[in-house]
């Protein structure tokens, strides 16, 4: 297996400095069961009659509080559905449709033409415990069953990184705040970084030489300044880097 570039003699670091690669060994790791996971949706739900453009809670989860108006909290399809009555809610009024301005002109009293709080209030929705770690591993395994699939394969190195959302150097897993890093195990440090975060290592050992690489769960979290932490190792992967094929 080809370390250096032939052209430059620039020391090959991972998977991307190479065009092809043989993948050796790929290990499933299982996550502890001590981990748990809390996923928080930053989008601000609204209800039918609001006059802001976000988007809308299910029809169930409106259903629910327009039935339950002394209820905050519902739980629907693995998600909690919080309610919020901010007290400037009460004042807010919409656009009022032709039935509405015909009330106005019979002499309605006003407080009819204001539309009740479940239709206009905020909601937000997270995931706890179980439901979270569904959803982060539902969005991650299919890139898991991809890697297995290459076993004894030469692919092109683009086939082995992860194809997720990338904002700011990471891989974000989708419907979540988590990211899937990529670790190369060969560059300085990375294997004691991992083991002094309690990180088990998946066994990548092979016949023949090979670089490895692991697949970590990670949260970033702090203000300007951005710290990482490292949650689960979910996978491992050997690999042979080549410039051509054999």
């Amino acid at each position: 297996m080809e370390r250096v570039c032939p052209t430059c003699d620039r020391e090959f670091e991972g998977v991307s400095d190479y065009p092809l690669v043989f993948v050796s060994k790929f290990v499933r790791a299982t996550i502890p069961e001590i981990t748990s996971f809390q996923i928080r949706d930053n989008t601000i739900y609204v209800g039918p009659k609001s006059e802001c453009g976000n988007p809308r809670p299910p029809k169930e989860v409106l259903e629910y509080f327009k039935e339950n108006q002394a209820e905050r909290k519902f739980q629907h399809d693995g998600w909690d559905w919080v309610f919020e009555a901010d007290s400037h809610i009460w004042s807010r009024k919409t656009n009022l449709s032709i039935r509405d301005t015909i009330k106005k002109l019979l002499g309605a009293p006003d407080y009819e033409l204001k539309p009740k709080i479940w239709e206009v209030a905020n909601y937000n929705r997270s995931q706890k415990e179980q439901f979270a770690k569904d959803t982060v591993m539902k969005n991650i395994n299919p890139y898991l069953d991809r890697l297995e699939s290459y076993v004894g394969k030469e692919v092109p190195s683009s086939h082995i990184l992860p194809k997720f959302d990338t904002r700011y150097g990471y891989n974000r897993i989708p419907e979540t705040q988590y990211q899937l890093t990529f670790n190369e195990l060969d560059r300085p440090y990375t294997r004691e970084f991992l083991t002094s975060k309690e990180l088990p290592i998946p066994d990548l050992e092979t016949p023949e030489p090979t670089r490895k690489v692991v697949f970590a769960i990670t949260e970033c979290s702090g203000g300007s300044i951005s710290v990482v932490h490292y949650r689960a190792i979910v996978g491992g992967l050997a690999y042979e880097g080549r410039l051509k094929n054999n």
